[in-house]
């Protein structure tokens, strides 16, 4: 299996910052190094919601596949109903037209996590994820979207992406 669940895990760190999205400017939080070990040994707290809901992907039409939140992540799997159409690049480069395509397919928005209280978080999707442009007449996504806070995935009501909102069921 490749679970690390019940595994040892190591994780080294140094110089630790922070990354300022708005300047780019990295801030230091603490000097020197650490070396830690532990037993990976968790519970499973990821609240997994209904799939095979439609959004608006920045005007073409999507489906999730997969949707599930973790305390510090959306992950998203989706299909878009109509081919990656990337243009070719024969010299390697990557052309404004393909930034703009490849910016449709994969720029979410925002994500609203609206929790059981009435709280709700706005999630950013800041673009990326991986693309399978392998198909003919369709195309398919996976992205992980790191959250700015910690939330209890139990106390999700809602999440809503493209304009469509999604129960936790």
């Amino acid at each position: 299996s490749d679970s690390p669940e019940g595994r040892t895990l190591r994780a080294e760190f140094s110089g630790l910052c922070v990354f300022d999205g708005e300047t780019g400017d990295l801030t230091s939080l603490a000097s020197g190094s650490w070396s830690l070990k532990f037993k990976m040994d968790y519970e499973p707290v990821s609240q997994a919601l209904p799939t095979g809901q439609d959004f608006d992907l920045n005007g073409a039409r999507a489906t999730v596949r997969r949707l599930s939140i973790s305390p510090i992540a959306v992950s998203l799997d989706y299909d878009v109903a109509e081919p990656a159409s990337l243009p070719d690049e024969p010299d390697g480069r990557e052309s404004d037209a393909m930034a703009q395509r490849e910016s449709q397919l994969l720029d979410l928005g925002t994500i609203v996590l609206t929790m059981k209280d009435g709280t709700t978080y706005q999630v950013k999707d800041m673009g990326g994820g991986a693309l399978d442009s392998s198909r003919s007449d369709s195309a398919s996504v996976e992205k992980n979207i790191f959250l700015t806070q910690i939330i209890d995935p139990a106390d999700l009501a809602s999440v809503t992406v493209g304009g469509t909102t999604i129960a936790v069921s």
